[in-house]
């Protein structure tokens, strides 16, 4: 379930829950309201990371993320949140070292997405054969991750091998069918395993590749 399909359940649940009490007992009613209000404020203070997200203040939860790093009390996600948040403010450099501290944490389930979204810093430099091998080094990880796949097809493109970069490309597509869609004006939705905002480049690749495929 999505963050606002979780979002809209919650809510509906707490009306159902007040609605039901108050039909057995008017005085539940407002007990089960207060309840859900205390639940509700809980749900949005551990969640408040993702809250802001989704709201777009994202200078406000860079501002949180340093805090936690600075008392220590980081973990992961931490480090990769601020990366890519590094990233979208164009701190490249920043955020590829954060991603390189997300790596030394022993989370090895992170590692495929980490190494990927890396691999995408290092791409928007130009940096096409680094690019690669981290791609790689989350294959490896990784193998069913569609992300992965997807970059490793773009990454051969930009290097020019073309027929690697199409077998790839079809391996995305049977992961994750939305590929074949990119036609180089419109990108991948935010997800885990692609930053945002889009790289230019690379959406042009994913346009070209679809279009052989499609002859």
């Amino acid at each position: 379930m999505c963050f606002y399909g979780r979002v809209l359940a919650i809510f509906a649940s707490g009306i159902i829950s007040v609605l039901l009490l108050g039909y057995l007992h008017p005085v539940l009613a407002p007990v089960m309201a207060a309840v859900n209000l205390l639940t509700g404020g809980y749900y949005a203070y551990t969640h408040q990371i993702q809250i802001l997200l989704q709201l777009g203040k994202y200078k406000r939860v860079l501002h949180i993320l340093d805090e936690c790093i600075e008392q220590n009390q980081a973990d992961t996600l931490v480090y990769v949140r601020r990366a890519r948040l590094r990233y979208r403010y164009k701190k490249y450099k920043s955020s590829s070292l954060d991603y390189e501290e997300a790596l030394g944490q022993g989370m090895p389930k992170y590692n495929a997405m980490i190494y990927t979204e890396l691999g995408q810093i290092y791409f928007s430099f130009g940096r096409y054969r680094d690019a690669l091998s981290s791609f790689e080094q989350a294959y490896t990880e990784q193998p069913n991750f569609h992300p992965t796949l997807a970059w490793l097809a773009v990454a051969h493109y930009a290097l020019r091998n073309f027929d690697e970069a199409h077998i790839w490309w079809q391996y995305a597509i049977e992961r994750h069918r939305r590929y074949a869609k990119l036609h180089g004006t419109n990108y991948v939705k935010l997800q885990e395993g692609w930053l945002q905002p889009a790289i230019v480049e690379a959406q042009k690749v994913t346009a070209l590749l679809n279009a052989h495929s499609q002859r």
